[in-house]
């Protein structure tokens, strides 16, 4: 158990990934009262600390890792003073964040020459955390202004928590493209922000697919290695 809990940490890609998908399964139960609101709060922490050791050996790294406890110490002052200024301001900073590790994760794998797991899983994690950049966007335009969102059947002025996941619900849908209506940015910035995201989320796919047919295809097959690389044939 502790060998395979050993390589897990030694993979940042998949600490992240597990974390996650730890994330969206937490979500609908974190939104039900303050209490179970905190651990979604401790799982978003996870995330951004996983995702700053994903990234650890890059020079910029020190600095994301410097906001990270503003962030955090951000956060929970903001719950328990119940201040929406705080946690908005706080938003901002944690999407700040989220970009700095999606970008470097980007530039880790354009180095890389040789499709693996760790390409594949790092990608995913980018395309996941693509939509948690733009859902503490969204959230912290929410704060400002009440109604930059219409949530039609879910009611006019939801509750605090409850808003945040169905605008976290709506992230993923731009994301994906798959948006039901039943949630409406009314403002300018949130109509330009979501369709830039949509956009966003298609383009990754479509650009992080062909790097992996470029790598694979590129990718020596037997016949090419050196002859020292071969197995002999007796």
């Amino acid at each position: 158990m502790l060998p395979r809990i050993t390589a897990m940490v030694n993979r940042p890609y998949l600490s992240l990934l597990i974390v996650l998908t730890a994330l969206f399964i937490l979500v609908p139960v974190g939104t039900r009262s303050l209490d179970y609101g905190i651990v979604l709060d401790i799982v978003y922490y996870v995330v951004v600390i996983v995702g700053l050791r994903s990234i650890a050996s890059l020079w910029f790294s020190r600095m994301l890792m410097a906001l990270a406890p503003f962030y955090i110490a951000g956060d929970v002052v903001g719950l328990l003073l119940k201040n929406t200024t705080i946690i908005m301001l706080v938003c901002l900073l944690g999407a700040v964040i989220i970009l700095g590790v999606c970008v470097s994760i980007l530039f880790a794998i354009h180095k890389v020459r040789q499709v693996n797991a760790d390409v594949i899983m790092g990608g995913i994690c980018v395309f996941l955390l693509i939509g948690q950049f733009f859902y503490m966007i969204y959230f912290s335009m929410y704060l400002f202004d009440a109604s930059a969102f219409d949530f039609t059947s879910h009611g006019k002025h939801p509750p605090l928590l409850n808003a945040m996941g169905m605008i976290f619900y709506f992230s993923y849908s731009c994301l994906l493209t798959s948006g039901f209506g039943d949630i409406v940015p009314m403002n300018a910035w949130g109509q330009c922000l979501s369709v830039l995201e949509g956009i966003a989320g298609q383009c990754f796919l479509v650009v992080f697919i062909a790097r992996l047919v470029n790598l694979q295809y590129r990718a020596p097959s037997g016949s090419d290695r050196p002859q020292e690389l071969r197995r002999p044939l007796d």
